[in-house]
């Protein structure tokens, strides 16, 4: 039953996720830039990622990140203002699986500083909650105050 949840949760963001694209694409904005990128902290320990800016004002990233129990696959997404150096504020959701389980879910927040270039240096710190959700007996729901920087490359 959690994990028809999960899969209904996940279903439900990514189909926000495709609205947005969608919307975005219609309002002539400038060319999409891809960057993948190293996260420390933030969604875990370390995080390997890819972010794509469809537009100005919005980025979704994929990523994975190492966690206490091992790996979580994330998704994330950002709104921001500006042109190069700007405000981002956003959310995603993270899962973790032990021995083939669905073992906890992680919500996070950011709300930092972003630079990014279309083609050069990607830069990202901020302040990145994360609510722990247990979906096993022996995992405690928390709030951890957390904080992250991103290094990548935009091309």
């Amino acid at each position: 039953m959690i994990a028809r949840i999960v899969k209904s949760f996940l279903s439900g963001l990514f189909g926000i996720f495709l609205l947005q694209l969608q919307a975005q694409e219609n309002e002539n904005f400038s060319s999409p830039a891809i960057s993948p990128f190293i996260e420390l902290f933030g969604k875990g320990f370390i995080s390997l990622n890819v972010d794509f800016r469809p537009g100005e004002t919005f980025a979704f990233s994929l990523g994975v990140a190492g966690i206490e129990e091992g790996w979580a696959p994330n998704i994330m997404g950002y709104y921001f203002g500006g042109k190069r150096s700007r405000l981002e504020i956003g959310g995603g959701l993270s899962t973790n699986f032990n021995a083939g389980e669905l073992y906890n879910m992680f919500i996070h927040g950011v709300i930092g500083y972003r630079s990014q270039k279309r083609k050069g240096f990607f830069l990202r710190v901020g302040f990145t909650p994360m609510f722990v959700i247990p979906l096993a007996e022996e995992v405690k729901s928390a709030v951890i105050p957390w904080a992250g920087i991103s290094l990548g490359y935009s091309f």
